[in-house]
């Protein structure tokens, strides 16, 4: 309950805030971001889902629609939060990998699951809008790589790993990012193995 209760006072505040806070002082928006993604990182799907708004209205700030920030200021203040969204993105990543007894889940589990990894999709396309999906795509690419070999030990035991990073990557090559298709990245993986 306490870990619930402080997510969603960071995020709240986040939410009510953000505009203000990025329009007067762009740096403690990224402590602030910072302290919203500790949520994410906490392992129970239903606490880190109560940030998914506030990633929305903050890419959408940066990198979208948002008003509080001048187009000319955008593209620094996004530089300043993009070790942010990386670790965001990576913390997506380990909420979305199914958990060991999925095999064993109750037909609500399951969907309960889905209805998550639905949601957790949308998010990573918000992570991509600010990293861009050719920075998302290397990330992935690159978690993928280091999962390969548990998968050749070990394919039962290792494939939920690797199922989430092509799970992320479905999600990061929606997001419609024209110079996704010409990034290097695209041709490693479809050289993989």
């Amino acid at each position: 309950d306490a870990a619930r209760t402080l997510v969603r006072l960071f995020t709240e505040v986040g939410e009510q805030y953000l505009p203000a806070i990025l329009a007067q002082q762009p740096a403690w928006a990224v402590q602030l971001a910072d302290g919203v993604l500790r949520g994410c990182a906490y392992s129970e799907p239903a606490i880190a889902e109560m940030t998914f708004n506030f990633w929305y209205m903050l890419a959408e700030e940066l990198a979208g629609s948002g008003r509080a920030l001048p187009f000319e200021q955008r593209a620094e203040v996004c530089a300043r939060f993009g070790p942010v969204f990386l670790s965001l993105l990576r913390a997506f990543r380990t909420l979305a990998e199914f958990p060991a007894h999925s095999e064993s889940m109750q037909d609500d589990e399951r969907d309960e699951q889905r209805r998550f990894r639905y949601a957790l999709g949308d998010a990573i396309t918000d992570v991509c809008k600010v990293l861009s999906s050719v920075r998302c795509i290397e990330e992935c690419f690159g978690a993928l790589q280091e999962r390969l070999p548990a998968l050749a030990a070990d394919a039962n035991g290792a494939w939920r790993s690797i199922e989430v990073c092509v799970f992320c990557a479905r999600q990061m090559i929606s997001s419609n990012e024209p110079s996704f298709l010409e990034a290097a990245v695209v041709r490693q993986l479809l050289a993989l193995p």
